[in-house]
């Protein structure tokens, strides 16, 4: 729950929700809340050795169409300091399963051949990085593509961190968009948000809740969904949202 429903409200307001397979919020880019030109979610990566005297440019307008939505994140190089792989990463890791195989996938444009790729980092349980499984670079410069990489989630791995990284020198850039982390072996369509339809069963805190009109929720996973009866006992925000098999009890 992204606040909290009184006794009696006849709707939810939902938070961090995502549209299956994909694990990540915030993939299409299409939110700016401070308008940093840096969408939420997503943080500036520069290499272990440093940045000094490297500037970049950052927007959201794509050079050319957006893969979904109608943004995309536009990262160039306008000055370097150095020769570091620079990208952006997503600030929250997605937990993982160990000896679970999972897809990475984005929609990329670059003006440089051979050089953009994508890393999944996966780290322990207690933050120690544990290994990274990287894509093959994008092919051709100009157009946008689509890269993946698959990767079996090490024995030790408990979450892994999302990059898109490679340009290195002054007026190299990429743009990224339609970010998706999925089990399995392949990467599948874009998800896109995540949905609720008229009808559909959610629980929370041992109520269940029928949805009363579809919903279509924001690239964040948040939004109010109206539900057809209303909160029993008040629900604090931040408690959990169950969506498959929910269940609820009741008094005889």
């Amino acid at each position: 729950l992204g606040a909290s429903a009184a006794q009696g409200a006849t709707a939810l307001s939902l938070a961090g929700a995502t549209a299956a397979p994909n694990m990540l919020t915030l993939g299409s880019f299409e939110i700016d809340s401070n308008a940093d030109n840096l969408a939420d979610g997503w943080t500036l990566y520069v290499g272990s050795s440093g940045d000094a005297g490297r500037t970049y440019t950052k927007s959201r307008s794509p050079t050319g169409s957006a893969a979904h939505g109608s943004k995309v994140q536009f990262i160039r190089i306008d000055s370097a300091g150095n020769t570091n792989d620079s990208g952006i990463l997503r600030d929250t890791r997605v937990s993982v399963v160990p000896g679970v195989q999972y897809t990475l996938s984005a929609w990329v444009r670059t003006n440089v051949s051979a050089k953009v790729y994508l890393l999944a980092r996966t780290f322990t349980s207690g933050g120690v990085q544990v290994a990274d499984h990287a894509s093959a670079t994008i092919a051709a410069a100009g157009a946008i593509a689509r890269v993946s990489v698959t990767y079996t989630a090490d024995a030790t791995a408990a979450s892994t961190e999302v990059h898109v990284r490679g340009i290195t020198l002054p007026t190299e850039y990429f743009e990224v968009d339609a970010v998706q982390h999925e089990p399995g072996p392949t990467a599948t369509d874009y998800a896109g948000y995540a949905t609720v339809l008229a009808g559909d069963m959610v629980g929370c805190d041992g109520q269940l809740f029928q949805v009363a009109e579809d919903a279509t929720l924001t690239d964040a996973g948040a939004g109010t969904v109206n539900v057809v009866n209303r909160v029993r006992a008040a629900l604090s925000g931040g408690a959990s949202v169950t969506w498959q098999r929910p269940t609820a009890v009741f008094r005889l």
